[in-house]
């Protein structure tokens, strides 16, 4: 356990511990520490620590695959929090939102080019479906001589609140099969039984 320093406590990384005793963790976390670490900051260093136990022994992959299930990440995800760890102690542990989450990784021309392909098919009585908008992107990124272009899924992300306004605003009353059927705003469907 390392010693508070001036009323801080001091958490050194294994790095620092390795070159000091020659071991590949011989350090544990102080628990005023600990306490104040996030749960998935905990859970991870209470894997590493384990993991890092076997380094250099025969069983160190097997207990390298049992953490990446533990903690429902891949092998290599695994790799990476080690290397985090040995470089960056505790603060690689937490992982780091990305900066663009929920927006969609594409250039502006390709957002404006799908939006507008998809707006102009279903014009009309002519109804295009995402999947052949994802076809005239492809079709258009060969013209082009793109080998990098949206791929089918990030039409479908990108088309699905077009999709769900679109399939909302719509209420239609009339004849479905043998029966008559209302939609309601909310979407669920009523059987007309009998009128005045």
């Amino acid at each position: 356990m390392d010693a508070p320093i001036n009323g801080q406590v001091c958490v050194s990384t294994p790095q620092d511990d390795t070159a000091a005793s020659g071991l590949s963790l011989s350090h544990s976390i102080a628990p005023e520490v600990g306490s104040d670490l996030p749960p998935i900051v905990q859970q991870r260093l209470d894997a590493i620590q384990s993991l890092l136990r076997y380094e250099g022994t025969e069983h160190y992959s097997k207990k390298q695959n049992e953490v990446a299930q533990k903690l429902g990440i891949s092998l290599r995800s695994v790799q990476r929090l080690v290397k985090a760890w040995r470089d960056l102690g505790i603060r690689g542990l937490s992982g780091r939102p990305r900066r663009d989450r929920g927006d969609h990784r594409m250039s502006r021309d390709w957002h404006d080019f799908i939006l507008k392909t998809y707006r102009e098919g279903n014009r009309d009585s002519r109804q295009l479906s995402p999947s052949q908008v994802a076809v005239r992107v492809k079709v258009r990124a060969q013209e082009l001589g793109l080998k990098k272009y949206p791929s089918h899924m990030t039409v479908y992300r990108l088309l699905n609140p077009l999709i769900q306004k679109a399939q909302q605003s719509r209420r239609s009353i009339g004849w479905k099969g043998s029966r008559l059927t209302l939609k309601t705003c909310e979407g669920s469907e009523i059987a007309v039984e009998w009128s005045n």
